[in-house]
């Protein structure tokens, strides 16, 4: 199992976090469906991507109506239901609660990097590596996989309740990380 958390992208872990392969190319490729729909701005896939397609040509590629309305768009299309966790519905923004956040560049439809906040600790993976874990600074900002901060102004984040049982479950095996 640990051969899968080291290949895994950072959205796939974000997003589900699932040790299953074929789910997660199934993230990848709903992925990177929802990206292309959102940068090329073909609507019709679903209500989320129309949504981020709207602030796109409304606000702009690097606004922070795309950017929210992207992150919400990936994370409700990118996995099955059943496998991510799920959406707090009126965020209540305490300093420890769960998230999960991507870091924007440019104009880009997704974000180049996501992780995840869970009890005060980043937790991410790059391919290659093994899951990493480091405290949060009062942003989140932080991710272990990064060498310092991802930019404050272009670093978005969702709410969750809580994080899926694959997610909890890796979280929880000190095996899965890189030390």
């Amino acid at each position: 199992m640990k051969q899968v958390y080291r290949d895994m992208a950072c959205y796939v872990w974000a997003l589900c976090g699932s040790p299953d392969e074929a789910l997660d190319m199934q993230t990848v490729n709903r992925f990177t469906e929802a990206g292309d729909a959102m940068y090329n701005e073909q609507k019709g896939i679903n209500p989320y991507i129309n949504a981020a397609i709207d602030a796109r040509v409304t606000y702009g590629g690097d606004s922070d109506e795309f950017r929210m309305a992207s992150m919400l768009a990936l994370f409700e299309t990118s996995s099955s239901p059943a496998l991510r966790p799920l959406i707090m519905a009126h965020p209540d923004e305490h300093p420890d609660g769960t998230y999960v956040y991507g870091c924007f560049e440019g104009e880009n439809a997704t974000p180049t990097h996501m992780w995840l906040r869970y009890k005060g600790q980043l937790y991410d993976t790059i391919p290659g590596v093994l899951l990493r874990e480091c405290p949060s600074n009062p942003y989140g900002n932080n991710p272990p996989s990064v060498n310092g901060n991802e930019p404050e102004e272009d670093t978005y984040r969702i709410q969750l309740v809580d994080l899926s049982q694959a997610q909890l479950d890796a979280i929880a095996n000190p095996d899965l990380f890189q030390h």
